[in-house]
């Protein structure tokens, strides 16, 4: 069984609690005890690797979500930088334009 800290204290709590209730006694059998504690230790484990599953998962999932917003903000920051550009280079003809018809006339 892996030595991990929640296992540590799952087991110490188990022990605390089966002794303040009074499993643990005198002359019960050592070989059902030995029993209950291997099934419990491979549960534990069993649900371990489920939760690191789980976790691994969840991990993988926030870092491909991060991923795809900056490089969906990268691309919406290029295309509104381009609308910007384009729109100032718009209305820079226009204004040329519009003083063009005036500057002919002083001429």
């Amino acid at each position: 069984m892996k030595k991990t800290p929640i296992n540590i204290l799952f087991f110490a709590s188990f022990n605390t609690r089966a002794q303040s209730i009074g499993v643990v006694k005198e002359g019960l059998d050592t070989e059902t005890i030995d029993q209950a504690t291997e099934e419990l230790e491979s549960k534990i484990d069993r649900i371990g690797d489920i939760f690191e599953q789980n976790i691994t998962k969840v991990d993988n999932l926030v870092g491909k979500i991060g991923f795809e917003v900056i490089v969906g903000m990268i691309f919406a920051v290029i295309n509104f930088g381009s609308v910007y550009w384009i729109l100032c280079k718009k209305q820079k003809e226009r204004i040329e334009q519009l003083i063009k018809p005036k500057e002919e006339s002083f001429t």
